[in-house]
């Protein structure tokens, strides 16, 4: 009878051991770059299997796969031209452009640079369309040598972004084409972009915006390696933060900078704000606000 019921308990782990996840199973097989191509073209919705496309395309063309990278760059173009959010379109036409000339391909880039310059202008939203034309500015002189284009979409972007009615968008948007301007070697525009952003971001008067604005512009001139001019905007964001009124609100402003500093290599400085912002929490009445607040300054650390 012992030995019955030690048979029974023997065969019940064994059944056990049996029914975990993995045991006695076959490893997956990995899928090939064949298989990828196929699931993504299965992809009904045009934007998705675009940007599904030009992902398998960066992996092969990391992978030395120069023929499949640029079939799979082809496919990415077919299925962007379906894509009816012009901004969305042009954005992968460009990301399948810069694809192309990395693996050697920059005699297949005419289509698809002639589709975005063709409707670069149609984009509604101001700053997307800035972008776009942007990178058609760095297209035109890196991948096909032409200068005077390229500096006709620079002088097209200040255009566009002197009629951005918001102080916040109008600062942002000099920023992203000074950007621009130094991948380019322009540096004289750079500077002069630079310049005229930080004149027009002396406007702000609220102080949450001064923080936020500020912030973002440390950002954007540590990108350029000016650390100097980013040292002074942050100092300007953090004066901002700590002249808002509210407790929380505060806090909150001083966490988004220390973000934005830890983000940009400035560990200790993130620190200290963050200690800055979780002394103003904890002294605030218990609440869920504080509670999450507290949540995301220690999940910082």
């Amino acid at each position: 009878m012992r030995s019955i019921r030690v048979c029974l308990v023997m065969l019940c782990l064994g059944l056990l051991v049996a029914m975990q996840p993995g045991c006695g199973a076959k490893p997956k097989k990995k899928k090939s770059a064949k298989d990828n191509f196929q699931a993504a073209a299965k992809i009904a919705d045009a934007r998705r299997r675009a940007n599904r496309m030009l992902e398998i395309a960066q992996q092969q063309k990391d992978q030395g796969k120069v023929g499949d990278a640029s079939k799979s760059v082809g496919a990415g173009i077919d299925a962007a031209g379906k894509v009816k959010d012009l901004y969305e379109r042009c954005r992968i036409l460009n990301r399948a452009i810069y694809i192309y000339n990395g693996i050697g391909y920059g005699h297949r880039i005419d289509e698809p640079l002639k589709a975005v310059a063709g409707v670069v202008e149609e984009i509604e939203d101001l700053a997307n369309r800035i972008e776009i034309g942007a990178q058609l500015a760095e297209i035109y002189k890196k991948f096909m040598d032409k200068n005077s284009t390229s500096e006709l979409y620079l002088e097209d972007c200040e255009k566009w972004a002197a009629e951005i009615e918001s102080l916040d968008g109008g600062v942002r948007a000099l920023m992203v084409i000074a950007y621009y301007c130094q991948r380019l070697d322009y540096e004289e525009e750079r500077d002069r972009l630079v310049t005229a952003a930080l004149e027009k971001a002396t406007a702000v008067e609220d102080a949450r915006a001064q923080a936020d604005m500020y912030g973002e512009l440390g950002t954007r001139l540590r990108r350029l390696n000016r650390e100097d001019q980013a040292g002074e905007a942050f100092a300007i964001a953090e004066e901002g933060a700590n002249a808002v009124e509210e407790g929380l609100s505060r806090a909150y402003a001083l966490l988004d900078l220390a973000q934005r500093l830890k983000a940009s290599g400035d560990g200790t400085g993130s620190g200290r704000l963050l200690d800055a912002a979780e002394k103003i929490a904890e002294g605030e009445s218990e609440g869920a606000i504080r509670r999450e607040l507290l949540d995301k300054i220690r999940a910082q650390r």
